[in-house]
């Protein structure tokens, strides 16, 4: 969707990136469903907080993480 819809924004404020936040993190679902501990959930978390306050992610529209 990002590699859509980000050259669209492009320069106009809004940036559209998507995150993969290193895979397999240990939600709930997939703890239940799939009895995997999966990683720590802060992982996906830090990466949102730096794409939303800081400028690693400014001009990374159409990009992903």
């Amino acid at each position: 969707m990002a590699s859509l819809l980000g050259p669209f924004v492009k320069g106009s404020g809004p940036v559209a990136v998507a995150v993969n936040p290193g895979s397999m993190l240990g939600s709930k679902i997939l703890k239940e469903g799939f009895g995997v501990a999966g990683k720590d959930t802060r992982i996906g978390a830090e990466i949102l907080i730096r794409a939303a306050l800081g400028d690693e992610f400014k001009n990374a529209s159409a990009s992903l993480f």
